[in-house]
């Protein structure tokens, strides 16, 4: 355990098991090492050093709202995603904005897409509408990728704040494989991005792991769409239940947060699906 103490919530900064979260969801990584994490009921962004000393980054404890500037007085609500780039920068979700924030190296907090309210519209940040954020990624061209949940969408946003819809259908749900506006996603959650530009997706309600060429083109990387359960085995043979989130490692190796199952999973290049840590149905602290 690196930070935060099992059983117990708070907003309190410290070290380790001295630190308490109250939901903590989204969560990335520096270059440096620092550990970066939503804690979406505290309202705030925390950041664990090499230590394991929590401090919080942005927002305050407690307190919802949507205000930019400065670290210490941006507000934010039900903040649930988190990426960072080679900068340092740190992109964040908003459930409750639904907007896209990003937390500057200079410490101030602006808006790169959405506004209040809930749509589908793409178009420039300030005029773009989400339905459901959730999770998401940024490329190395900080090119950002984010899951719009209720749409049954992964959107694209421009450096520049531009949005414009990646794949699937906004409103339709389903889990067709295809060109972008033939896929069909099921409550897709937390994208990741790999060196190559491909971009891995939890299709939640689908129990499948999805994958996206940088042209858009959608295919079913393992588990077998209303099938669930948790059989390691190779691509459409293997199962997952409700998986909510996928990190991209090294050599190839996609982690995969499956959620009801309570395990982290591990896919190989060769799409072989394994159990990489915890017990198929067993939830705890151990």
């Amino acid at each position: 355990t690196l930070a935060g103490s099992a059983g117990n919530t708070g907003t309190t900064d410290g070290n380790g098991p001295g630190a308490l979260f109250i939901d903590p969801q989204g969560i990335g990584v520096d270059s440096l090492g620092n550990v970066y994490v939503a804690d979406s009921f505290a309202q705030t962004i925390r950041k664990i050093d090499p230590q394991g000393n929590t401090s919080t980054l942005a927002g305050s404890a407690g307190r919802s709202g949507y205000a930019d500037g400065p670290t210490a007085t941006a507000t934010f609500s039900l903040p649930t995603g988190l990426a960072v780039d080679g900068t340092g920068a740190v992109y964040v979700t908003e459930m409750g904005n639904q907007t896209v924030r990003v937390i500057h190296p200079s410490g101030i907090v602006s808006t790169l897409a959405g506004q209040a309210g809930t749509g589908n519209t793409d178009g420039p940040g300030n005029r773009a509408l989400f339905a459901s954020l959730d999770g998401m990624a940024v490329d190395a061209s900080d090119w950002v990728y984010v899951a719009d949940t209720a749409n049954h969408t992964i959107r694209k946003i421009s450096p520049e704040g531009i949005v414009s819809t990646f794949a699937g259908m906004p409103g339709i749900a389903g889990n067709a494989d295809g060109p972008p506006s033939e896929a069909r996603f099921s409550h897709p959650e937390s994208p990741a991005v790999d060196q190559a530009g491909n971009v891995y997706v939890a299709d939640a309600w689908n129990h499948t792991i999805r994958k996206i060429t940088p042209t858009g083109q959608v295919s079913t990387l393992a588990g077998s769409a209303g099938k669930h359960g948790s059989a390691d085995d190779a691509g459409s043979a293997a199962r997952f239940f409700y998986p909510y989130g996928v990190a991209v490692g090294s050599e190839g190796l996609i982690y995969v947060a499956d959620g009801l199952n309570h395990t982290i999973r591990r896919i190989s290049p060769d799409g072989f699906v394994s159990t990489f840590a915890g017990t198929a149905g067993a939830h705890g602290h151990a």
